[in-house]
């Protein structure tokens, strides 16, 4: 996907939320492997797995 440009700092966004890396790498892996053709598919799904992790540690 030649000239695509990242929407979202997944890594500052992890590091802000103190999301613990190994969580982070699965999320990343699992996301590239459910959309290989589509870098913004895999940033999307990433922050929205970062949220819910968020949301699930603050309660």
């Amino acid at each position: 996907m030649e000239g695509f440009k990242r929407l979202f700092d997944i890594e500052n966004l992890a590091n802000e939320w103190k999301v613990d890396l190994s969580i982070h790498t699965k999320l990343v892996k699992e996301a590239r492997e459910e959309f290989p053709n589509d870098k913004m598919m895999v940033e999307l799904h990433i922050v929205r797995a970062l949220r819910r992790d968020r949301r699930q540690n603050v309660h």
